[in-house]
């Protein structure tokens, strides 16, 4: 028994030994690799220019110290970026725009269809004029009048009321297009014209008090236009009278008062009409 425990750690000293000379075989190997690789070149230093670069900044050709980002722009870029700048906007006062010559000069109302001066290429463009186009329609409403030529009455519009809406030119692909579209109504008054008083008719004392024929209001409404609009032909503008009378018509007066009634739609409608051909006159 004694002897094989002899043996057995005769066994464990030899492996012990074995194994110790096997790591110093691989330390040496190691150590030997480490001294044949070359040494670190000059090309693994960083210049000084590098380290500048590395903590972002530059030098610039005038000796100004920047960001290393900032990009120094030569006179050719320079050029195309203000050629692709495109036009600038209407009413800008930074600089002074280039007069076009007189040939390409667009007047506002010889219904010419140029584009302005920054839409030459005619895409789009839109004018306003609503202000124009407004006042343009009141007033010829308010010249709208007829007078019956069987009967002694006439009639006229007096007022305009609630009116809305807008109005615009619109140039498109090289073409105008004359947009509005108005709500409104307005208020008319029926006369009638009395033949008066005659010395015939009367006792001679009072012959020198003859009276001159007179015209009275007998009669007041109002007729309503929903929907005055470039895309309504003048045929199928609405006119509707209003369900009741401001001052209703007597018996005697009635039928006098609806005759010039339908003459006095037939007479707006004509002067809508006026209002378009001017409109599209104007711009």
């Amino acid at each position: 028994k004694k002897k094989q425990e002899e043996e057995e750690e005769a066994r464990k000293k030899a492996k012990k030994e074995e194994d110790d000379r096997r790591r110093a075989e691989r330390q040496a190997a190691k150590a030997a690799a480490r001294k044949d690789e070359p040494e670190d070149s000059d090309d693994d230093q960083l210049t000084e220019k590098e380290m500048a670069m590395m903590r972002g900044y530059k030098k610039t050709k005038d000796g100004r110290t920047t960001s290393y980002f900032t990009r120094d722009v030569s006179e050719e870029e320079k050029a195309l970026l203000q050629q692709a700048a495109g036009p600038k906007l209407i009413g800008s006062t930074s600089t002074t725009p280039t007069p076009l010559p007189d040939a390409q000069v667009p007047s506002p109302s010889s219904g010419n269809a140029s584009a302005s001066a920054w839409n030459q290429a005619g895409t789009w463009e839109e004018k306003n004029t609503t202000e124009w186009c407004t006042s343009c329609l009141k007033e010829y409403l308010t010249s709208a009048t007829v007078e019956s030529s069987a009967s002694s009455y006439s009639a006229k519009v007096t007022e305009v009321k609630d009116l809305t809406g807008d109005a615009s030119v619109v140039l498109t692909r090289g073409r105008k297009r004359y947009v509005f579209d108005y709500h409104l109504s307005v208020q008319f008054d029926v006369m009638h014209v009395s033949e008066g008083i005659t010395a015939d008719d009367i006792d001679e004392e009072e012959a020198d008090e003859s009276k001159s024929p007179t015209e009275t209001v007998v009669a007041t409404g109002t007729l309503r236009l929903p929907d005055i609009s470039s895309t309504v032909t003048i045929d199928e503008l609405e006119i509707e009278p209003s369900s009741g009378w401001k001052k209703k018509p007597s018996e005697s007066n009635s039928a006098g008062v609806l005759e010039c009634r339908c003459a006095l739609v037939e007479q707006i409608r004509e002067k809508v009409q006026g209002f378009v051909t001017e409109f599209n006159s104007q711009y």
